[in-house]
């Protein structure tokens, strides 16, 4: 993981009612924990960074208060500067930063204006019946955000995960399988390399026979491409290849809970045209569905539309 070198966590204090909640949650605690651990290892920049996601009015109250000791601008620094020492803890020195406004705008004008390689980010729990992961602010980071983007949920305990590289056979599929590739390493866990490919329909009596034939092509295309992303890997830890015919949202959404995969790291594939602002296709249908961890990595040349 070395490839990133300007972190931006995004710790959310807000809880129920409060804006600032001086407990991390735990989705969080892991933003916390994961930032310091890669910064750490890499020596890469860390800011820490929350907004006081409020309305008009609530900015307003707290633009007058904000040199009021206690004003929740205050609190949120004084959060902030625990993490900022438990950073220090692992010879890691991290800046602090409090915006108001919206959490999901406020970070992207962070990383634009500072250059950050990757957004670290929790999620907030969406109710006991809605099993989501991913809410409004996690999804418009992964639309809109020029960098790659971390959303994380607590990994195991003893630290051994299952980590699935979703493979599209593009630049940015094999840049996804070699931080897959370097997370497993790290964390001494499983590594899936996923693809998946769907087939042209064919009808008649002999339509069997060709989707057949067009299948096994496809498959061993798949894997000979595969293997040689594998192989110009610097190293690769113990692995399987997963290949299926399927719409890709379809397979993978079933292998991901039948393995218990703790993080997805697949590349993001901007449209074109009136479509650019918005993630590819698969992925669009795909996240809100996730309940693990996920790292999307976004092209070379990436243009932030916001």
């Amino acid at each position: 993981m070395k490839r990133f070198q300007n972190i931006l966590a995004a710790v959310d204090l807000a809880s129920g009612d409060q804006l600032v909640c001086p407990e991390l949650s735990a989705p969080n605690r892991e933003v916390v924990r994961q930032a310091i651990r890669l910064a750490a290892e890499s020596g890469a920049k860390l800011c820490f960074y929350t907004a006081l996601d409020a309305s008009a009015e609530v900015q307003r109250m707290i633009a007058e208060q904000s040199a009021v000791t206690g004003s929740p601008i205050d609190q949120a620094y004084l959060v902030l500067r625990t993490i900022a020492e438990e950073a220090a803890q692992s010879n890691v020195k991290a800046e602090i930063v409090v915006g108001v406004g919206s959490s999901w705008e406020r970070l992207i004008e962070r990383v634009k204006e500072f250059r950050h390689d990757l957004i670290i980010a929790g999620t907030r729990a969406r109710g006991a019946i809605v099993r989501l992961l991913f809410g409004s602010t996690a999804m418009k980071l992964l639309r809109y955000s020029p960098c790659a983007v971390w959303i994380a949920k607590p990994q195991p305990e003893d630290g051994r995960t299952v980590i699935l590289a979703a493979h599209d056979l593009t630049d940015v599929g094999q840049r996804a399988l070699e931080l897959a590739a370097s997370m497993a390493r790290m964390s001494r866990g499983t590594l899936l390399i996923f693809h998946s490919f769907e087939t042209t329909p064919h009808h008649g009596l002999a339509g069997s026979d060709v989707s057949s034939a067009e299948s096994r092509m496809r498959h061993h295309e798949a894997r000979k491409k595969l293997l040689d992303s594998i192989s110009a890997l610097e190293s690769c830890p113990q692995h399987e290849l997963i290949i299926r015919e399927g719409r890709p949202d379809w397979e993978l959404l079933p292998l991901i809970e039948q393995r218990d995969v703790d993080t997805v790291v697949m590349g993001m594939r901007s449209r074109t045209g009136l479509g650019a602002m918005f993630i590819g296709n698969t992925s669009e249908r795909l996240l809100p569905e996730l309940n693990c961890s996920v790292l999307a990595i976004k092209p070379e040349g990436y243009v932030c539309r916001v």
